[in-house]
């Protein structure tokens, strides 16, 4: 069993205005693992990175990183975090390698020009390496944030919202790097309005609604248990009226009367769409082709959150 390098306990924080931001969240996170923070604005996301990293103090309850308290253990702690914040915040006069080296020195660590070269590298930087980060388009600018986290060798980085406001190239540039973190042993919490981002990235996923941690799941086991299979027919002729026989597959009918979904919630097997099949060649409906379709982690995403609210 891995060791535990983020262990949040029973964490609450209340506002002085009395808004409950987070409710009693407890998750553990294994060194190594991709883990994406699902939930709508307002739910607690940020607020949640912000204890774990020691910028906002938490009303109740424990973070530990790597074993060492945040609030405790501040210093230590946050050696071992990496965070690319939201805003794009960055020292617009300063060169890329000026900005990047500056947060290296922030923790008290000594220059390595190798390794500024080799994550600058990795975030396609190298070549802008002298260009003033003011100079730089919004995607570039994020390039530099993740950059900037990276550059202390940090045990565990928190992403917020990582790829928000950057090109269909980055965001995937982006999930290179991540992937090859945790293959270094990276620990990586994320949050994201991307669902296709933590579908393709993320080990687990958690979904976080109202301050409250309301499922954590691996992400392919969720969409297994919560993914509706659909088997989508495309029929010869229109189809006036569905055939009572096919009620227990809750049928659906395109207005056009062309294509049929039924609904499967387990995966689909050769007998039951045989047995389908045969009820529509005894009710004389033709069959042109067929496919089959499964939900995404969006589309479960808003069905879980729906059924808080």
């Amino acid at each position: 069993m891995r060791p535990i390098a983020l262990d949040i306990q029973t964490l609450s924080k209340t506002y002085k205005a009395g808004h409950h931001a987070l409710r009693g969240i407890s998750l553990q996170i294994p060194r190594g693992e991709i883990f994406a923070l699902l939930g709508p604005n307002g739910a607690g996301k940020t607020t949640l990175i912000g204890i774990a990293c020691g910028l906002v103090n938490a009303t109740s309850g424990s973070v530990h990183i790597e074993g060492h308290n945040v609030a405790s253990e501040f210093r230590t702690a946050r050696k071992l975090v990496g965070l690319v914040p939201q805003e794009l915040t960055t020292e617009a006069f300063e060169t890329v390698q000026a900005a990047v080296a500056h947060s290296r020195g922030l923790f008290g660590l000594q220059p390595d020009p190798a390794k500024l070269e080799q994550v600058l590298r990795s975030l396609a930087l190298w070549d802008r390496r002298d260009t003033r980060v003011s100079q730089l388009s919004g995607g570039m600018k994020r390039r530099v944030l993740i950059a900037k986290a990276l550059v202390h060798e940090p045990r565990v980085l928190f992403l917020d919202e990582p790829s928000a406001g950057v090109d269909v190239e980055l965001r995937r540039d982006i999930w290179n790097v991540v992937r090859g973190l945790r293959d270094q042993g990276v620990t990586i919490l994320l949050t994201t309005h991307y669902i296709e981002e933590a579908e393709q990235i993320a080990d687990r996923v958690g979904v976080i609604h109202k301050g409250e941690l309301v499922l954590v799941e691996e992400t392919h086991s969720l969409i297994r248990r919560m993914g509706q299979r659909q088997l989508v027919l495309r029929l010869m002729s229109p189809l006036q009226q569905l055939p009572a026989a096919l009620a227990p597959w809750a049928p659906t009918l395109a207005a056009d009367g062309m294509t049929l979904h039924c609904n499967f919630s387990q995966d689909i097997s050769g007998a039951e769409t045989a047995q389908l099949l045969q009820i529509l060649s005894s009710a004389a409906i033709a069959v042109r082709d067929l496919q089959t379709q499964q939900s995404s982690l969006e589309e479960i995403f808003v069905q879980l959150v729906q059924s808080k609210s």
